[in-house]
C-alpha cells in the first residue's frame, strides 16, 4: 500500500508541472500572440526517470478579446508508470496580466479511479468563484488557484529569509500557502549551472473543516493534505524560471530538473 501511495504522489508532483503539447487545449482562449515560453522537465524517482513534462505560458485573448496570460498544464503517465496507473489530466488557467490573479480555470481529469470536468470563473472584484456558472465560494480578498500561485512564486523577487503567504482556492475551499526563502544555492543541471533561491512551500488548511476528505483529482487532493515538504529552486535575475523541484516521498524524494527552455 505504501508503494501505491508513493506512485500516486509521483502523479501528483508531475501534474503540477507537466504541460500540454501541440494538441488543442481545453481552455477557452483561442487567439495566441507570438510571446510564448516553454520549459521542459524530467522527473526521477529512486534514480529512474518516471515522467517528462513542460510548462507553457503565453499571451492570449479570451472570448471577449481581452488580453490574458494563459498557463497550460498537462499530466500524463508514461512507461512504466502508465502500466500501473493511467492518467491524463489537463489544466488551463487564464490570469489577469495586470494583477496575476486567475480569471478562469478549467480542468479535465481522467484517472483510473476518478473523472472530472470543471470550469471555474473568478470574479475577484466581487469576491465570488463560480463553478460551471453557479456560485460556489466567497472570499474577502483576491485568491489564487494552484497554477497562478506557482506562477506568482516563480516571478516574485524573494529577499533573504522572506516569508510569503497568500490564499489559494482548491477543492471547494480556501487554503493558506506559506513560502519561505531558505537561501541561495548554486545548482548544476543538464542545461548549465545557475544561482538559485531555495524555497520551502507549505500548504495549510484555513479551518478545521478543510481537512475533510474531498473527492477531487490527485494533484489537488495531495496538496491540500499537506504533511510533506515541497522545495523549489528558482533562478535569480529578471527572467526567472523554475529550475528544480523536490517533493518528499517514501522511501526517497521525487526530483524534477529543468532540461530545456525555449519558445
Amino acid at each position: 500500500m505504501r508503494l501505491i501511495r508513493t506512485l500516486i504522489c509521483i502523479w501528483m508532483f508531475s501534474c503540477l508541472f507537466m504541460a500540454s503539447g501541440p494538441y488543442p487545449s481545453p481552455g477557452r482562449c483561442q487567439n495566441r500572440t507570438s510571446h510564448r515560453e516553454r520549459t521542459t522537465y524530467t522527473f526521477t524517482y529512486l534514480g529512474f526517470p518516471v515522467a517528462q513534462g513542460s510548462i507553457i505560458i503565453s499571451n492570449s485573448t479570451d472570448e471577449d478579446n481581452s488580453s490574458v496570460t494563459m498557463i497550460e498544464t498537462r499530466a500524463s503517465s508514461s512507461s512504466p508508470t502508465s502500466f500501473l496507473f493511467k492518467i491524463d489530466n489537463r489544466y488551463t488557467t487564464t490570469l489577469d496580466p495586470e494583477t496575476g490573479f486567475p480569471l478562469t480555470y478549467e480542468k479535465s481529469i481522467i484517472q483510473s479511479n476518478f473523472k472530472e470536468q470543471t470550469f471555474l470563473r473568478f470574479d475577484q472584484d466581487q469576491g465570488t468563484i463560480y463553478r460551471n456558472a453557479v456560485p460556489c465560494a466567497f472570499h474577502p480578498h483576491p485568491v489564487h488557484n494552484v497554477f497562478s500561485a506557482l506562477h506568482h512564486i516563480i516571478n516574485h523577487s524573494f529577499g533573504a529569509k522572506e516569508v510569503l503567504a497568500f490564499p489559494v482556492y482548491a477543492a471547494g475551499h480556501i487554503w493558506n500557502v506559506k513560502i519561505e526563502a531558505i537561501g541561495v544555492e548554486k545548482i548544476t543541471l543538464p542545461v548549465g549551472s545557475f544561482p538559485a533561491v531555495l524555497l520551502e512551500v507549505e500548504f495549510c488548511p484555513s479551518s478545521s473543516k478543510d481537512t475533510l476528505n474531498i473527492d477531487t483529482d490527485v494533484l489537488t487532493n495531495r496538496l491540500i493534505r499537506g504533511g510533506k515538504k515541497t522545495r523549489l529552486w528558482i533562478s535569480r535575475g529578471k527572467q526567472k524560471s523554475l529550475l528544480k523541484g523536490e517533493y518528499e516521498l517514501y522511501p526517497t524524494s521525487l526530483h524534477m530538473t529543468l532540461t530545456e527552455k525555449g519558445q
